[in-house]
């Protein structure tokens, strides 16, 4: 008995998926293959029942079917020319995609009129608020973008926006406001670029020329600043040869000056001993003579005394007469 309804489930399970096969290939949307970064939204009896990721799912004929959307806007694409952005069907990408939206006009806080050229990274997070607190998806994301830049832009003068930093500062600006904005729609903002800022013709050349002088003055500022590094160099070089040279000169002064005091030293000893030895022939003279009984002696007696004995010895040997030689 049991396996006669095992059969009859059998035989009745193979009816069913014939059916529906049989109706998916007449077109009806039975079975739903999605890839990975796919999803789509499932509507019962037309209310939201679930949502399908990436794989093999089957839904009930005439009860069940996907919920499609018609998003579309005016776009711009890589080559300037303006286009059209659209997606129609009930698989949606979670993919990053690039949003390129038009030039947008838009006057800074020093009353400039700039185009700015944005481009929006965004990715649906969560399918049931894309498909249902929206009606146009890109429409919406569109003018958020447009009036984001311009609430961006409005609030920064336009020389500072064209700087490194000021770039920088106007695209987070951008990022942070839209994702705020559009938090609820199920998508969020990766990231905001800007293909350009472009400002009117007559300030651009200004600020061409004005940036022109100023990298002018910084390179004769340098070139002032190197020759005079190269002029103080050559001076400190200069101030350090001439005090070498003034040493050396005065080292040679001191040698020459010390050698002409040693000389008149010495002369003035060898004139001294020759006067001294000049009085005493003088006075030896006169005692020999008989002429005179007293004899004054100099203040430095001893030196005088010792040179007078001296020559009176030499005198005396002088005078003996030879012996006679045995």
């Amino acid at each position: 008995m049991s396996f006669a309804w095992l059969v009859l489930a059998l035989w009745y399970s193979g009816l069913l998926f014939v059916a529906l096969l049989v109706l998916h290939l007449l077109g009806f949307r039975v079975f739903v293959w999605l890839s990975r970064d796919e999803c789509a939204v499932v509507e019962r009896l037309a209310k939201y029942n679930r949502v399908l990721d990436d794989g093999v799912h089957m839904m009930i004929p005439f009860i069940e079917h996907l919920r499609t959307v018609d998003w579309h806007c005016a776009g711009e694409h890589r080559d300037g020319k303006e286009t059209e952005l659209v997606h129609r069907g009930a698989v949606l990408s979670t993919r990053e995609r690039i949003f390129d939206t038009r030039t947008v006009a838009a006057t800074s806080s020093d009353c400039v009129l700039l185009h700015v050229n944005p481009v929006v990274w965004y990715q649906i997070t969560q399918a049931h608020n894309a498909v249902y607190c929206i009606d146009n998806l890109f429409e919406s994301l569109y003018q958020q973008t447009q009036t984001v830049v311009r609430e961006a832009v409005l609030g920064k003068p336009w020389r500072h926006m064209l700087t490194g930093q000021g770039h920088d500062e106007l695209k987070e600006a951008i990022r942070s406001t839209l994702e705020k904005r559009v938090l609820k729609w199920g998508i969020g903002i990766i990231s905001v670029e800007l293909q350009g800022i472009d400002v009117p013709a007559v300030l651009r050349e200004a600020n061409e020329a004005a940036a022109c002088q100023q990298r002018e003055a910084e390179a004769r500022v340098a070139v002032a600043e190197a020759d005079g590094a190269a002029r103080l160099l050559t001076a400190k070089t200069d101030s350090e040869v001439a005090l070498v040279m003034m040493d050396v000169d005065a080292k040679e002064r001191r040698t020459r000056a010390q050698a002409c005091h040693d000389a008149m030293e010495t002369l003035n000893i060898g004139a001294n001993e020759y006067t001294q030895l000049e009085r005493v022939h003088a006075w030896q003279t006169v005692i020999a003579a008989g002429a005179a009984t007293n004899m004054v002696v100099p203040y430095d007696a001893a030196t005088l005394v010792g040179t007078a004995q001296m020559l009176l010895r030499r005198s005396s040997v002088s005078a003996a007469p030879p012996k006679a030689l045995s």
